[in-house]
């Protein structure tokens, strides 16, 4: 549940995979049909932040961060592309899982992490969990 009492779902759909999102103030049941606001991604996640702002973030293949300040949450901003490796899906396992966790640290900022499967230390190739901080206004 959003902070002004909205409740809000992200979901994938089975089968096409793609990320949707639904939205209202009234009674679950009485929700309109989600809305696809991608046409790929795996696993989307959520973080509302303190100043109202909705940040999503899915993946597979690359990963991608929206974030959306219309309450109706009809409006989402155009796509930081964290990570935009191979667009192929069989590609991308090569790379990253493509799954994301959000944690938010301030009113206006977040974490966002992820993996990186061909990542280097010291000139060798490691698997590595990544971390971002995101700031959002």
């Amino acid at each position: 549940m959003l902070f002004d009492g909205q409740k809000f779902r992200i979901l994938l759909r089975t089968g096409s995979g793609t990320p949707m999102y639904m939205a209202s103030t009234k009674d679950p049941s009485m929700w309109p049909k989600p809305v696809e606001f991608q046409d790929f991604g795996v696993r989307p996640q959520m973080c509302l932040l303190e100043n109202g702002i909705l940040v999503a973030s899915y993946g597979r293949p690359g990963i991608e961060v929206i974030a959306s300040r219309d309450k109706s949450r009809a409006e989402w901003c155009d796509p930081y592309i964290l990570d935009n490796r191979p667009k192929s899906a069989d590609d991308s396992w090569n790379y990253s899982c493509c799954y994301t966790s959000m944690v938010p640290i301030s009113e206006n900022e977040l974490l966002i992490f992820y993996c990186d499967f061909k990542y280097e230390v010291d000139g060798k190739e490691v698997k590595a969990v990544l971390c971002r901080k995101f700031r959002v206004k």
